[in-house]
């Protein structure tokens, strides 16, 4: 493993205008929760993806700092908007499965009886089974997913099964431990923000886009390490 776990959680409090930027991202969240039960509320929350890719790009890149600032809403958008259509697509088995596994869990849970309710308890076990496989799977590609967007600039590249598998296979304990470090910083985020009366969840959630879009640059870093050594082995051959 590679990745500098501790970095990520502190990096962003070296930017002299930290408080500046989490008190606007802040407020953006706060705008996209508050208008979130129409469709104009996605727009800032969407943003706010778009921002751990600007986030993301950067460390990859090596300019870690300063943190990108909240002036080019229209990337941040365009940036947000690719990887959610992204990440949606590769989350249609989910979708999908989610249908008889209701339908499953309705025969199970009525009154029939016999073979019925059989059939219904083996389909729910099945697709049960199968949803808990497709969302450990999402949940580790999410990262490579993401990182591919912000450096792809398009969504095509992260729906290449073969090139996100394979920088799975060549990076298989970052990646691991970058999707359960994406459990683990959220649950902080959440917890500390509500032990701050509610209020801190917002620029709680702001940190959370920090050190996991610091994780996903490191990813990102892997990849341009692994390609420019292959270049320059290459090259040393030629």
């Amino acid at each position: 493993m590679r990745l500098d776990v501790g970095r990520a959680l502190t990096f962003a409090f070296e930017d002299p205008d930290w408080v500046v930027k989490m008190l606007v991202g802040a407020l953006i969240f706060l705008v996209g929760l508050v208008f979130s039960i129409v469709l104009i509320g996605l727009i800032p929350l969407i943003m706010l993806s778009g921002y751990q890719i600007a986030v993301a790009r950067n460390v990859a890149e090596g300019k870690e700092l300063p943190l990108p600032s909240w002036d080019n809403f229209g990337e941040l958008l365009a940036d947000g908007f690719r990887v959610l259509v992204a990440t949606f697509i590769w989350a249609i088995p989910i979708i999908v499965l989610s249908v008889p596994t209701l339908i499953s869990w309705l025969l199970v849970s009525g009154e029939e009886e016999g073979i019925v309710a059989a059939f219904g308890l083996l389909g729910l076990l099945t697709c049960s089974i199968l949803l808990l496989l497709f969302l450990l799977l999402l949940l580790v590609v999410s990262p490579v997913i993401t990182w591919i967007v912000a450096r792809e600039r398009a969504i095509g590249p992260a729906l290449n099964v073969r090139r996100v598998l394979n920088f799975i296979r060549r990076h298989p304990g970052d990646v691991i431990i970058v999707a359960l470090l994406n459990i683990a910083v959220e649950t902080v985020a959440e917890t500390v923000g509500t032990l701050l009366c509610i209020i801190g969840l917002f620029p709680a959630y702001i940190w959370y886009l920090w050190v996991m879009g610091h994780y996903i640059g490191q990813l990102g870093r892997l990849e341009l390490e692994d390609e420019a050594a292959l270049a320059g082995a290459t090259g040393a051959e030629g």
